[in-house]
């Protein structure tokens, strides 16, 4: 017994190992005001499903079965959840750092973006972009969480469209007039969601739901009008560092 014991203690050992793991801090205040720092060990993984039947095996049934898949971020699920529901985008990427955001800052479109997920007609897949060793991105020092939580989502995307090669598009939709330059000086695919729509089939019946964004007053490449971007400095939801 102990021998099978110590076995098993190796083999997990080796497999952490095999896996990868890095700390998470977390300075968090408590009600009397006190800073507590919190370390979480995070074990990061390189076989967690991509939905793309390009990249995954037939027994985990990916749910993107297009040529062209969507990244949003978390300001276009935020306030464009109407637009999605109505179903004209499929083959959508939802990465753990957008659904964290959406949690942290309205649980009521949280609740929404869950019934997209889980419905099949709709092609939404989680990837666990936080959990994965070549899409992990930690935080750089003096690095804001939104702009970090952009870089995370940026990074995804760029590793996405590496694995699918010429199998398959990877565009990422932004309303972020900062994180749209970002992404296009990356060398990714990238558009304001006001632009996409109007490339789509059905583009006039769908223009009344696109909601209204604040706008920075200029536009970014990439975007046909102004008003389709969101400036970094005025968002409508707070950044959620986990």
């Amino acid at each position: 017994d102990f021998d099978a014991t110590a076995t098993r203690r190796d083999e997990a050992r080796e497999q952490r190992l095999m896996l990868g793991a890095v700390n998470k801090v977390y300075v968090k205040r408590t009600r009397r005001g006190s800073v507590k720092t919190h370390v979480r060990q995070v074990y990061l993984r390189d076989d967690l499903p991509t939905g793309s039947p390009y990249l995954d095996p037939p027994h985990l049934e990916p749910k993107l079965t297009g040529t062209r898949y969507l990244i949003i971020d978390t300001n276009v699920v935020l306030h464009q959840i109407d637009l999605l529901e109505r179903g004209a985008l499929k083959d959508v990427i939802v990465l753990q750092t957008v659904l964290d955001e959406v949690q942290h800052n309205k649980i009521s479109v949280h609740k929404r973006l869950r019934v997209l997920i889980d419905d099949e007609a709709f092609r939404f897949h989680v990837f666990c972009n936080e959990f994965h060793r070549e899409t992990y991105t930690p935080r750089s020092l003096g690095e804001t969480p939104n702009d970090h939580n952009d870089r995370a989502i940026r990074a995804s995307a760029g590793w996405y469209q590496a694995q699918l090669g010429e199998s398959a598009q990877v565009l990422l939709l932004t309303n972020d007039a900062e994180n749209l330059r970002r992404a296009h000086d990356d060398g990714l695919a990238a558009q304001s969601l006001a632009s996409f729509v109007q490339t789509l089939p059905n583009a006039r019946e769908l223009q009344d739901l696109v909601a209204p964004a604040h706008v920075d007053g200029a536009a970014a490449p990439g975007s046909a009008h102004a008003t389709d971007l969101v400036d970094k400095n005025s968002r409508q939801y707070d950044a959620h560092l986990p």
